[in-house]
């Protein structure tokens, strides 16, 4: 019973994850190392692929096809190329691809924070979030899904460029760029003018928990750069609370659907094979059997019965 609800824990955990993140068709990172730097929680599981799953541990390298998912309450934080790093929020999906002899992550689901160290002219990291691309160097920023649920981009620090079809537009330090999920390549160039891109100041109204909390977590250093002001700081604890009861909300329902899931499991009367009562049929002893007319072996050899002459066709001869 307990591999049961551990596979339902996952499974639910699985829907929980679609529903936070829904269909966050995500960061492409193209880097030559991932080390799996540090794990918050026990609820996480790593795959190369195929249905067989693993627990992974610290210091553990990925390598690719790799699939890496937390679940609920479960936290990961990886090394990339030994200087930047990626945070995977709670209820989040990566799969590592082989590319020569480079790594291509790909975030399918949930959120992530991104720390990209200040490198060598020419080093940058490009990210896919749905139909739009970043490119960024030296940059902070979170990729994942805002309150209504379109995808959004927040950059906390550094310079990005985003890209959507052949349409290219700066994303600077303390702005932040939602896009709808039906913007086509080949409308993008009107996206903004139909609404489907925004681009605006940072708008903590928007934010998902896990973005607030990046927030709060580098709040000296933001406020220092000047992307965050006291206000925004002051209002933070208030809106982290709000987005925490939501989320509370969701994973109640989670184990609620668990618990229903059980019950069901526990009412199933187990099957039971019929009992099949055979009864043996009764020994029949077989009849004897014996010709009607003795047989008589003559010295001679030839057989001779007791029938007539005529009926055999020989006569007996003296």
């Amino acid at each position: 019973m307990n591999n049961i609800k551990k596979r339902l824990i996952l499974f639910v955990s699985m829907c929980v994850i679609s529903a936070l993140a829904l269909t966050v068709h995500a960061s492409d990172i193209t880097v030559r190392t991932v080390i799996l730097h540090s794990i918050v929680g026990d609820n996480a599981t790593l795959s190369n692929g195929g249905p067989r799953t693993f627990t992974p541990r610290q210091g553990q390298r990925l390598n690719g096809g790799s699939i890496l998912s937390t679940h609920i309450d479960t936290f990961i934080e990886l090394n990339i190329d030994n200087n930047s790093y990626m945070e995977m929020d709670q209820q989040s999906r990566i799969a590592l691809t082989s590319l020569g002899r480079r790594l291509t992550i790909s975030v399918q689901s949930g959120n992530a924070f991104m720390r990209i160290a200040d490198q060598n002219e020419g080093y940058s990291i490009e990210s896919r979030v749905g139909s739009i691309g970043l490119v960024a160097q030296s940059a902070m920023y979170t990729i994942g899904r805002d309150t209504t649920d379109i995808i959004a981009i927040t950059m906390l620090s550094g310079y990005g460029e985003v890209l959507i079809g052949d349409f290219q537009l700066p994303l600077n330090a303390g702005h932040m760029i939602r896009v709808y999920d039906d913007i086509l390549d080949d409308t993008a160039n009107n996206a903004l003018e139909e609404g489907l891109v925004i681009v605006s100041d940072l708008a903590l109204e928007y934010m998902n928990l896990f973005t607030l909390q990046a927030i709060q977590s580098n709040s000296e250093y933001l406020l220092e750069e000047g992307i965050v002001t006291y206000e925004m700081l002051e209002a933070l604890p208030e809106l982290i609370y709000l987005r925490e009861e939501e989320q509370q909300a969701l994973q109640e329902k989670a184990l609620r659907e668990l618990e229903r899931l059980e019950n069901t499991l526990t009412e199933i009367t187990p099957w039971t094979p019929p009992i099949i009562i055979t009864t043996p049929e009764p020994e029949v002893t077989p009849t004897p059997f014996f010709p009607r007319t003795p047989v008589v072996i003559s010295p001679s050899g030839l057989s001779v019965s007791n029938s007539s002459p005529s009926r055999l066709g020989f006569e007996n001869r003296h």
